[in-house]
């Protein structure tokens, strides 16, 4: 996270500078916030996906399962298979960071 920071302060010395036009600077800004944003997506799907295993209960972080509880049927590389305890037929693939332990 604090190379992030310290990359977006290297880009505003040079834009101050004038050795970067005022596009080139928004763009490469972006790019670094990207860059930050990605880095926490993957930082909390990893931790995440330590916390769980297949069995566990879990909430999902969601406006259409607000309330209820979810068995974690399979864990993917980012996305994990979740089922509905009472209803076996209703399951859903979701991101990890969408993820809550109980």
């Amino acid at each position: 996270m604090n190379i992030q920071v310290k990359a977006i302060e290297n880009l505003v010395d040079s834009f101050n500078a004038g050795s970067m036009s005022e596009e080139d600077f928004f763009r490469a800004v972006q790019n670094s916030v990207n860059l930050g944003l990605d880095a926490i997506r993957r930082m909390k799907a990893f931790n995440v996906k330590n916390e769980i295993m297949p069995g566990s209960m879990v909430k999902i972080n969601h406006k259409k399962t607000i309330g209820r509880t979810f068995r974690v049927k399979e864990i993917k590389r980012v996305k994990a298979v979740v089922v509905n305890p009472d209803n076996q037929f209703e399951s859903f693939i979701v991101p990890l960071s969408l993820i809550e332990t109980i």
